[in-house]
């Protein structure tokens, strides 16, 4: 939801929504799915079959046509993840799956249709007092296009991801400052590029 009376610091407007009557939609959702891993993670504490259908069911209860995700294991747990939404009535045959330097928690990005671009990025940092520090997880960046006139570009990220590394003091007081570098880089990205045309 926007205010235009207050908007966000660094960044463009949202576009228009069309109101024409029979214009197309579509829904944009994000969902942390909190460690959704495979029996082969040596992180531990991978959900149980319960647990997995209790997100997936969040999921198909938002009916997304675009999904971003956090806290996604490697790519064979976003496979069976995708294969159970799948099942349930819920197909994603467009997908993107980011890994940074956590070996064990990823972003990824499910769509409806079909992607003409993908920016991963690896290996991003930021800086803060002098201190270089390295976003572990990644951020996932997709050009979607929903229709011939129409792209959307969509990112995943697990903003605070990099904290975990770090002391609680040092998380507590950069908290507001360590999200600006993917806010200006959003930014100069939609500044840049025409989504809607």
């Amino acid at each position: 939801m926007s205010d235009d009376s207050n908007p966000r610091p660094g960044l463009a407007p949202p576009p228009q929504r069309d109101s024409t009557p029979g214009a197309p939609t579509w829904r944009v959702a994000t969902f942390n799915v909190e460690n959704y891993l495979d029996a082969s993670s040596s992180r531990g504490g991978v959900k149980s079959a319960e647990s997995k259908a209790k997100v997936r069911k969040c999921i198909r209860a938002l009916r997304p046509d675009v999904l971003a995700l956090q806290e996604v294991g490697s790519v064979a747990a976003l496979m069976e993840f995708r294969a159970a939404l799948k099942a349930e009535g819920l197909d994603f045959p467009h997908w993107e799956h980011v890994t940074g330097s956590d070996a064990n928690v990823h972003v990824a990005i499910l769509s409806r249709f079909p992607f003409s671009a993908r920016h991963p990025h690896t290996d991003d940092c930021f800086e803060l007092d002098g201190q270089r520090f390295r976003v572990r997880r990644g951020f996932a960046e997709v050009d979607v296009q929903v229709n011939p006139g129409c792209q959307l570009r969509c990112w995943a990220r697990n903003t605070n991801s990099w904290a975990n590394r770090n002391p609680p003091t040092l998380r507590q007081r950069t908290r507001p400052s360590h999200r600006q570098p993917r806010r200006s880089k959003a930014s100069e990205v939609i500044t840049r590029k025409v989504i809607r045309h």
